[in-house]
C-alpha cells in the first residue's frame, strides 16, 4: 500500500517591517497643552524639542539598543527633515549604528508631518524659525545622515505654505505605494523628486476616480459606482498573497526582509498606517470614499508602532502606540508619556527655557 503523501505547506511571503517612530515632545506640543490660543499665537514653523522630548528619544534610543542587541534591530531609519525628527531620530540612529552606513539612514521630505512647514498664518513661516532646513543644516542636525536629493541647499518644502488637505491625503497615499513598493521588491529604496511627482499625479488621479465613483458633479449617488469599486478590490485580492497566515503569533511568520525605523510625525503615521490598512486607498466612510481617511489613531511622544508589509497588498498591524519604554520602571522619570490626553501628567511649559543643557545621552546610559 501506497504512503499517503505528505501534506503541500503553502510557502509563507517574507515581508517588510515599519518601526513608526513618532517624535518625542516638541515646543508646540506644549503650547497646545496651555490652550489652542496659546498655539496659534506662538506656534514655530519647525519647533525642537524640548527637555522631556529630549529624554524621550533617549529612552527611545536605550529601548533601540536593546532590539539590536536581541537581533531585532532596524535595518534602515527613514527620518522627517523636521527638526524634532531629526533631534528624536540621533540616539536612534547611534543605537542601530545606521549613521555613515550607506543607505542606513535617510532623510526623506515626504515623511514630514502633514501640513508641512508654515507660519502661524498658514502662509510663509514666520518667527523664531523663519524657514526649513537646508541640506547643510540637516547634516549638521543628524551627523552621518544621507540627505534626499529633494533636500538642497535652498530648503526642502517645496509648497512654501501650508499643505492643503487634499495634498497632504495625496502624499500619504504617494508614501505609502513607496513603502509598498519595499515589499515587493524587498530592497528599501526610496524614489527621485521627479518619480514622486509622478506618483502623486497618478495617486490623485486614483483619488478622483474613487471619489467621482461614488458621486457624480450634480453630488447625486451614481449606481454604477459600485461595479468599479468592486473591480478594484477585486484586483486588490486577487494580489493578496493566500499563503498568509490569518492568525497566530510570530511564530508563525518569518522574519522580515528588512525593517525600516520611519522617525516622523503623529499625522504621517495617523495617515499611513490608515492606508496602508485600506490598499493604499482612503478607508471607505458608508458609501462614499473620503478624501482623508476617516479611520484614526492616538500616538504618544515617542512611541513605536509596529506594522508588516507582505508583497501584493497584505497588511498585518502588530502593534500600536507602545510606550513600554517610556514607563517610569525603565526611565526613572515620571512626566514622560505625552502627545496627548495624557499630557496632564507632563512637567510644566515652562520647563523648555530654550537652553542647550541637557544635551542628548548615549543610547546605552543609564536613564
Amino acid at each position: 500500500m501506497a504512503a499517503a503523501a505528505a501534506p503541500e505547506v503553502a510557502e509563507v511571503p517574507r515581508f517588510v517591517r515599519l518601526l513608526f517612530v513618532r517624535h518625542g515632545q516638541s515646543e508646540n506640543n506644549i503650547l497646545m497643552r496651555k490652550s489652542h490660543a496659546a498655539y496659534s499665537a506662538g506656534r514655530i514653523a519647525d519647533p525642537r524639542l524640548t527637555m522631556t522630548g529630549r529624554r524621550q528619544a533617549n529612552a527611545a534610543g536605550r529601548f533601540f539598543a536593546r532590539m539590536c542587541e536581541a537581533g531585532t534591530g532596524p535595518s534602515h531609519v527613514v527620518v522627517s527633515p523636521m527638526v524634532r525628527a531629526l533631534e528624536t531620530a540621533k540616539p536612534i540612529a547611534a543605537a542601530c549604528g545606521a549613521a555613515g552606513t550607506a543607505g542606513r539612514l535617510l532623510a526623506w521630505p515626504e515623511a514630514c508631518e502633514c501640513g508641512g512647514v508654515f507660519g502661524r498664518d498658514g502662509a510663509a513661516p514666520v518667527g523664531r524659525v523663519c524657514h526649513e532646513l537646508t541640506r547643510e543644516e540637516v547634516e549638521a542636525e543628524l551627523p552621518g545622515v544621507a540627505c534626499h536629493e529633494g533636500i538642497t541647499d535652498k530648503g526642502w518644502w517645496r509648497p512654501g505654505r501650508k499643505e492643503t488637505d487634499a495634498e497632504r491625503t495625496i502624499r500619504c497615499m504617494a508614501a505609502c505605494r513607496v513603502m509598498r513598493s519595499w515589499a515587493d521588491t524587498g530592497e528599501i529604496a526610496l524614489p527621485t523628486v521627479d518619480q514622486f511627482d509622478k506618483l502623486s499625479v497618478d495617486m490623485e488621479a486614483r483619488l478622483a476616480t474613487l471619489r467621482r465613483g461614488q458621486r457624480d458633479e450634480d453630488g447625486a449617488h451614481d449606481p454604477d459606482s459600485a461595479g468599479r469599486v468592486d473591480a478594484d478590490v477585486g484586483e486588490l485580492d486577487a494580489k493578496t498573497p493566500k499563503a498568509l497566515p490569518k492568525k497566530g503569533g510570530e511564530e508563525n511568520h518569518p522574519g522580515p526582509v528588512a525593517t525600516v525605523a520611519i522617525v516622523c510625525h503623529h499625522d504621517f503615521i495617523d495617515r499611513s498606517i490608515a492606508l496602508l490598512t485600506h490598499g493604499g486607498d482612503p478607508p471607505p466612510s458608508g458609501a462614499l470614499y473620503a478624501p482623508e481617511p476617516t479611520l484614526h489613531f492616538c500616538f504618544n511622544n515617542a512611541s513605536v508602532s509596529v506594522v508588516d508589509l507582505y508583497p501584493g497588498g497584505t497588511t498585518r498591524v502588530v502593534r500600536l502606540n507602545d510606550v513600554r519604554h517610556l514607563d517610569p520602571v525603565y526611565t526613572g522619570r515620571r512626566g514622560m508619556l505625552t502627545g496627548f490626553w495624557q499630557d496632564t501628567v507632563v512637567s510644566n511649559p515652562e520647563d523648555w527655557d530654550g537652553d542647550e543643557e541637557d544635551e542628548f545621552e548615549s543610547p546605552t546610559a543609564a536613564p
